[in-house]
């Protein structure tokens, strides 16, 4: 990343502190973090993919309206444009909508598989952050997202990184992949980039997406071990221990009347509607992937501000998703959260040689 990029984006950070400062004043909703899902088409089907890009199929909005959606969310105030899908790259224009972003004045990430990372390469220097969905060791990764997809996802990072583009690897919790998540973190610390972990959000009814308490419980101790002991996992400790000691069922979705007057005092009650969103490809605009169309609010119906009128006046209080908890904190603006998003972008540690528990890594 060149000097001008770096200087570039220290002062969207600090734009986006004073914009979370005001916030916490004067309560005024905002769309801080935009997410476009630019296509539901996907080359990948995989099995926890919450906009079910092999149920639907919506026809791709134009560049223009994309532009115009862009030009709207940045004059409400979005300082964070996360570009994903679908497979965002399938798209023969999805240079032009990053650089769109980008001419914002804005952070511009994008999510992907990896597959057509080389076709666009040129287009992708523009971000401040090159996403990779890898979900455990090869034959893990590949039984649930495609036959050679891990492979691919290594290819595209050695490319990616001999641009100078920053690069971190996004990975879902699935009951298989508990097994892999110490090789996951091995794998970034050996190409040294991020790592960060979720669990599934959408079809929890799937035996294979949601986790046991006792999975999840040594999930999140050994993901607290790996980043005690320097590995480079952006989820923070606060947000770990939060899901680890959270007082309600898990993988549920909770509005205010739902959490008891006991378990107030446990539970962050959750900024996302007032801070963040995402807009469907098919136009529905909703907080986060946790939410993803429930209840149908789109933009095509009286406009994006309307549209945000409605998603704000939601009743959302909370839900234990890892990187739910993550995304609130900062909203919160948790200093031990800003402290660790600060201190993986801009410093490096080098993780011990100590290898984890053998109890925790089985």
């Amino acid at each position: 990343m060149s000097i001008g990029h770096t200087l570039r984006r220290y002062l969207i950070d600090a734009q986006i502190g004073m914009r979370l400062l005001k916030y916490n004043i004067n309560k005024k909703p905002f769309p801080l973090v935009t997410h476009l899902l630019v296509t539901n088409r996907c080359n990948l089907k995989c099995f926890y993919c919450y906009p079910q890009v092999f149920t639907r199929e919506i026809v791709d909005e134009s560049l223009d309206d994309w532009k115009k959606t862009i030009d709207k969310f940045a004059e409400m105030g979005t300082k964070v444009f996360v570009i994903l899908g679908g497979e965002p790259l399938i798209r023969t224009d999805i240079g032009e909508i990053i650089e769109y972003a980008w001419s914002k004045n804005t952070i511009v990430e994008l999510i992907t598989n990896g597959y057509f990372v080389s076709k666009r390469l040129k287009h992708l220097k523009y971000l401040d952050s090159l996403c990779f969905s890898l979900d455990g060791n090869e034959a893990q990764n590949d039984a649930v997202r495609g036959k050679g997809s891990y492979k691919k996802v290594l290819e595209a990072i050695d490319l990616a990184k001999k641009e100078g583009i920053n690069c971190r690897i996004h990975a879902v919790i699935t009951r298989e992949t508990t097994k892999s998540l110490l090789e996951l973190c091995e794998l970034a610390k050996k190409l040294d980039i991020t790592i960060n972990f979720t669990q599934a959000t959408v079809h929890t009814d799937d035996p294979d997406a949601t986790l046991t308490e006792e999975e999840l419980l040594h999930s999140l101790n050994l993901l607290k071990e790996l980043k005690e002991k320097g590995y480079p996992v952006t989820n923070s400790i606060s947000a770990i221990n939060y899901i680890k000691n959270y007082p309600l069922k898990h993988y549920g979705i909770f509005k205010s009347k739902d959490v008891p007057i006991e378990a107030r005092d446990k539970i962050k009650k959750c900024r996302r509607p007032y801070l963040t969103n995402y807009v469907d490809a098919d136009g529905t605009l909703y907080p986060c992937a946790n939410l993803w169309h429930k209840g149908e609010n789109s933009i095509k119906d009286g406009g994006i501000e309307a549209a945000w009128k409605r998603q704000t006046e939601m009743d959302c209080y909370s839900c234990d998703i890892l990187g739910e908890a993550d995304m609130n904190n900062l909203l919160y603006m948790s200093p031990k959260s800003i402290a660790t998003a600060i201190g993986h972008r801009w410093f490096k540690r080098s993780p011990s040689s100590e290898q984890p528990s053998s109890t925790l890594a089985k």
